[in-house]
């Protein structure tokens, strides 16, 4: 017998599987004072088993966390998410068996509103259809038959946001110095370039209609020699 593709002794496994995954992800969310890797355990396996919003309250209730404590862990406390990420691309990159793949760049929306939200503002939501308050991601997945995972993201952050005027609110919601206004098609071929950057073996890259519209991103795949699949409206000049 079997359930979701997995046998039922496979099944029984699971809960014993993540937490060997988080054994060997979880070191990179301990600080130099603390060891806050039980929260983040514990924020994986409540979000695996969300059956609705996957919002922070409803996954620390799922998990049996407290939410002030959940919310802290994933947006105030020091671990170093670069280096669980990094972590992530090593353990990619040093297996023959998953390299060739396809990259895939895409975004994704979530409604949010106010001044604390970074990047939110009235922007184009895919998930809902329609222009509305939102965030707004950019990210980069990599796929080899079976396997994939998400490669890289940025937040993107509408252009009122680097306005003089939104200097306190940039602030507030602790936007690093150093960003400056960037297009989504900029931000994604940035990511492209670390992924090459970073080791990573591709075959090609796919992008759908926002970004294939874009004569400068194709000009770019074109000049670095990677092959690319874009979605281009039929009545678009190229």
């Amino acid at each position: 017998m079997s359930r979701w593709g997995l046998s039922l002794e496979a099944i029984a496994d699971l809960g014993n599987r993540l937490q060997q995954f988080w054994r060997y992800y979880g070191q990179w969310t301990r600080t130099r004072t603390r060891d806050t890797s039980a929260y983040g355990l514990s924020y994986m396996s409540g979000l695996l088993r969300m059956k609705g919003s996957r919002n922070m309250a409803e996954i620390a209730r799922e998990a049996q966390v407290g939410e002030q404590n959940m919310q802290h862990f994933m947006s105030h406390s020091r671990w170093s998410g670069q280096g669980l990420i990094g972590q992530m691309h090593q353990a990619v990159t040093e297996r023959p068996e998953l390299h060739g793949g396809l990259l895939n760049l895409d975004e994704s929306a979530d409604e949010k509103s106010g001044d604390t939200s970074a990047g939110a503002g009235r922007q184009h939501n895919g998930r809902m259809g329609k222009v509305d308050e939102a965030q707004v991601g950019v990210y980069l997945a990599y796929a080899k038959k079976e396997h994939w995972t998400l490669w890289d993201g940025c937040l993107f952050l509408p252009e009122k946001w680097f306005s003089a005027s939104a200097a306190g609110r940039r602030a507030k919601a602790e936007i690093p110095s150093e960003r400056s206004f960037q297009t989504k098609v900029e931000l994604g071929w940035q990511m492209i370039e670390r992924a090459k950057a970073n080791g990573l073996s591709f075959e090609a890259v796919a992008f759908d209609s926002l970004y294939g519209r874009s004569y400068w991103l194709r000009e770019r795949c074109e000049q670095a020699a990677l092959e690319y699949y874009a979605d281009i409206p039929n009545n678009y000049p190229l």
